[in-house]
């Protein structure tokens, strides 16, 4: 037995040390609830943390989607508004191309007919989305990105509506029945192209709302994967923590009865004085 070099003693006390350290990481699991609850306790925290950031980015893309959802309503809206406009402007044709109508009455028809084609210029000007202007006055479609995902864009369009685009800038129903009849054939035109564009506007509005479902389905099963992954499962970790609670009393225990010795060497000095 050495009593300067207690062998023993420091070996029980390196099985403490052992038992400590596992005690103390399955306490602070069970504290926080995760598996690797710092990055050092292993490749799951780096992994959980890039799930996190990717559950996070469905989320996100979600809002984005149901933004670019509410600004097509809106554009919508507008379209709606465009088109009684357009369906106004040709009743006036109509009416001015019949003959029981007289010049003066046409001309004032005309009058009405030019106010409108300006109202739809300042309509489509004064249109906005989060203070972002939604139409185009010239001929081009005017178009929104919309960020769904890592480096994934989806692209939404709300159509040129101005007068030029929708083929009535020219158009005047003038003071005779040839000019007004000349002007029906190009409302015809005019209402078929609006038409054609509140029908694709209607497509866009329903593949959002499917790209929002699947988003959320994704959202969904991501944070399902991440929780596997990333989450403690307390029962196992509760069941392990007791069975170190027991092993770090014992080691306790053992390291006390290491430390012991010494006092039997002075027992027996104690012992060899006496005799």
């Amino acid at each position: 037995m050495f009593l300067m070099s207690n062998v023993d003693a420091m070996s029980s006390y390196l099985d403490f040390k052992l038992v400590d350290r596992k005690f103390n990481e399955s306490l602070s699991k069970l504290s926080s609830g995760y598996k690797a609850p710092t990055p050092n306790m292993g490749s799951e925290w780096v992994v959980g943390n890039d799930m996190e950031a990717l559950y996070r980015e469905y989320t996100i893309a979600a809002e984005h989607v149901a933004n670019g959802r509410g600004l097509l309503e809106v554009v919508q809206q507008t379209m709606m508004e465009i088109n009684e406009i357009m369906l106004r402007m040709d009743e006036l044709a109509h009416r001015a191309a019949s003959e029981e109508i007289n010049n003066d009455q046409r001309t004032e028809m005309n009058e009405e007919f030019g106010a409108l084609r300006s109202n739809i210029v300042s309509l489509i000007a004064e249109v906005r989305y989060n203070d972002i202007s939604l139409f185009s006055n010239g001929s081009l479609a005017k178009s929104f990105s919309l960020m769904i995902g890592r480096s994934q864009f989806m692209v939404v369009s709300t159509y040129s509506m101005g007068p030029g685009a929708l083929g009535v800038s020219g158009v005047f129903l003038g003071s005779t029945v040839t000019t007004a009849r000349s002007a029906i054939v190009y409302m015809k035109s005019a209402i078929v192209n609006i038409n054609m564009m509140m029908a694709r506007m209607g497509g866009q509005v329903r593949q959002l709302d499917a790209k929002v479902n699947i988003i959320d389905e994704q959202a969904v099963q991501q944070k399902g994967m991440m929780s596997r992954t990333r989450e403690l499962d307390y029962a196992q970790e509760m069941r392990k923590f007791t069975s170190l609670q027991v092993v770090m009393q014992a080691a306790n225990s053992m390291m006390a009865q290491a430390n012991m010795k010494p006092q039997l060497i002075l027992q027996l000095f104690g012992a060899g004085g006496v005799g």
